[in-house]
């Protein structure tokens, strides 16, 4: 492992005569909900960080609480989305504090590093979090870390894969196990910061891509109740997919039930009028027209 280097920086917490703007002592924030299982999976890794819907952070199975400055939490969530590469300092400073001096803004930086250290020690005093060589941090190369975006990433990749070589029962065991995974948008609880917003993009992509290709292999495979399930997650996170409205009405037809397959193309022409004044397309108002035609038990048409 590189040597690392020892940076000045504080061994105390300041006091008031040393304050540096946005380091005072501020209440303990509310705790987040509990972690839900899928984040329980890193239990056994020093960190565990959940990425996708409100982030959640696990050290070594315990839930990290109590940040101490409202910089430690963004901090931690930077180096964890760029762990692969050192961040240089003066690019933190630039981020979490834009309107600071330069003098400033590195000592703002230095406490706010000082104080995600002791956060993490508290739990792992022997383990060395967070490393400073060449005038860049980066959390340490040799700390095992688990995130939920790598393995959601990873299904989806592997799920497309299949589905492209025609392996379905592979790709729906894959895409069902990425769509797991995604309890929400990237980062939900930093809607503003905009460093998460591409990467945010780029996740609901591949997650609509991903839940359109699983709820259409679960339809072609008549599995009604699964792909209903899989078209209303999507609809969760997306109420303007109108693929998903056309999966469900399809589903809720071919179990015999007109009645819901009536009622989802209303909420597809709610749902469009509300957010963009448009009506659902032609492909949708087909297959409402088709639901509505068919008799339980007929055999509905694949979209």
């Amino acid at each position: 492992m590189p040597h690392e280097e020892h940076e000045p920086e504080p061994t105390t917490p300041p006091d008031s005569a040393r304050d540096v703007g946005d380091l005072q002592d501020k209440p303990a924030p509310t705790a987040p909900p509990p972690p839900i299982d899928v984040c329980a999976e890193g239990a056994n890794a020093t960190l565990a960080a959940c990425m996708l819907g409100p982030f959640q952070l696990r050290q070594r199975g315990q839930v990290v609480n109590g940040w101490n400055g409202h910089k430690t939490q963004p901090l931690l969530k930077y180096l964890l989305a760029h762990r692969d590469r050192p961040v240089p300092r003066d690019a933190l400073v630039e981020l979490l504090w834009p309107d600071a001096d330069p003098d400033t803004g590195r000592r703002n930086l230095h406490q706010a590093v000082y104080s995600l250290r002791r956060i993490l020690r508290t739990a792992d005093p022997d383990t060395q979090h967070i490393t400073f060589r060449n005038d860049c941090y980066v959390i340490d190369d040799e700390i095992d870390v688990w995130c939920d975006v790598d393995l959601f990433e990873r299904f989806a990749t592997s799920g497309r894969g299949h589905n492209t070589s025609g392996d379905a029962p592979a790709a729906i065991e894959s895409l069902t196990r990425a769509a797991a995974y995604y309890r929400g948008d990237y980062l939900a609880d930093s809607p503003y910061d905009e460093w998460t917003v591409l990467e945010r993009e780029r996740l609901r992509m591949l997650f609509h891509e991903a839940m359109d290709t699983l709820g259409d292999l679960l339809v072609s495979a008549d599995r009604w109740d699964e792909a209903i399930a899989a078209s209303q997650q999507l609809l969760n996170h997306d109420p303007l997919a109108e693929t998903a409205h056309r999966r469900l009405i399809t589903a809720y037809a071919a179990k015999g039930q007109r009645s819901l397959a009536i009622h989802q193309y209303r909420l597809c022409e709610q749902a469009l009028e509300r957010e963009l004044g448009l009506k659902p397309s032609a492909e949708t108002a087909m297959q409402y027209t088709h639901a509505v035609q068919l008799s339980p038990g007929s055999t509905t048409k694949r979209i």
